[in-house]
């Protein structure tokens, strides 16, 4: 679910506020630049408003849940200037 955690990760130098003024009525997603400038969106839910104000997210959201989990790295070996594969990096 996207929720104002993501955009407060995605847009850091941004402020949000999410608030539903009415039982079971909409949802309104404001973002804040820092020279006071807003926009806003609304939606059934947080995520169908923040989805409305940043449709972008939803792209990175969908693309990051479905792509396969990151093989376990391997810890970078340490160059070694008498390695041939490492000669370039000591000139």
């Amino acid at each position: 679910m996207i929720s104002i955690d993501i955009l407060r990760a995605s847009f850091p130098n941004r402020g949000f506020a999410v608030y539903a003024y009415e039982p079971g009525g909409p949802v309104q997603v404001e973002m804040i630049w820092p020279d006071g400038s807003r926009m806003d969106a609304t939606g059934a839910t947080e995520e169908e408003a923040i989805l409305s104000l940043v449709p972008e997210l939803a792209l990175q959201w969908f693309a990051a849940a479905a792509a396969p989990e990151d093989e376990p790295q391997t810890p970078e070996r340490e160059a070694d200037p008498h390695d041939v594969q490492n000669a370039d990096l000591f000139g």
